[in-house]
């Protein structure tokens, strides 16, 4: 039975969001109506200039909501295309941190897992450039190669993270033991609470707030430096500040 290393991938590997880049080139190409891109231009304006606390949880949700109801209208020919465009363009954007640890990993014979609520079609992709061994996507309903606006099961993976992973971990017969998981949002918690070494990057509030309850180690990547934090007495001290 091998180890196993899962990741997120937006925020977490991608120095953004592959869903976010996905929707923006369905835009570009005339699949969401002009008013939708302005609407989420304006978000995700205000997020930039961090006009709210809750600023880029709001432009998250508008870029859902300028997805969903011309899905349908999307043909699935139309997301491959611009999942490869996408990755020409910004596929190597990525961070320092988890870019090391995956090589490393590899190295010392881990399989490696990508589990992640982008569209699965670019989620396949990326996991290939970036040599993973399974890679797990938002998937889709399809239909004579057009989206159905439903999807397999009726539950968003974003929201059955840690059940997906327990599947894939039977399915393909992997051992828990020295288990690393790597997430920096609350979607991603499910999958840490499995595993032996949990690693919140870059988190978020909420998943900070989690990591600190349980301990979790934390790391952070600032331009250059990454930092490594270690929880102690119900806070956390720097263990570890470098260059990569």
């Amino acid at each position: 039975m091998k180890k196993f290393a899962v990741f997120d991938i937006d925020g977490t590997l991608f120095r953004w969001q592959l869903f976010s880049e996905v929707v923006f080139e369905l835009m570009q190409d005339g699949y969401i109506p002009k008013e939708v891109k302005a609407e989420v231009d304006a978000k995700m304006s205000q997020w930039r200039d961090r006009k709210t606390a809750h600023s880029f949880h709001d432009y998250e949700t508008a870029i859902v909501q300028a997805f969903i109801p011309y899905v349908t209208k999307v043909p699935v020919a139309a997301i491959e295309t611009a999942a490869d465009n996408i990755l020409a363009r910004v596929g190597n954007q990525v961070y320092m941190y988890t870019r090391s640890l995956i090589t490393e990993l590899k190295g010392q014979g881990y399989t490696l897992i990508a589990i992640s609520g982008s569209q699965d079609e670019i989620v396949q992709r990326f996991a290939k450039l970036w040599q993973f061994d399974i890679a797990l996507g938002q998937a889709n309903d399809q239909k004579d190669g057009q989206y159905t606006g439903t999807i397999p099961g009726g539950k968003l993976l974003v929201l059955r993270k840690g059940e997906a992973l327990k599947e894939l971990v039977a399915t393909h017969n992997l051992s828990w033991k020295e288990s690393i998981a790597v997430g920096d949002t609350m979607s991603d918690a499910s999958m840490l609470e499995l595993v032996e070494k949990p690693i919140a990057f870059n988190p978020n509030e909420q998943l900070f707030e989690v990591a600190k309850k349980h301990s979790w180690p934390v790391v952070i990547e600032r331009k250059n430096m990454i930092y490594e934090l270690e929880a102690r007495d119900g806070t956390y001290l720097l263990a570890k500040a470098a260059t990569r």
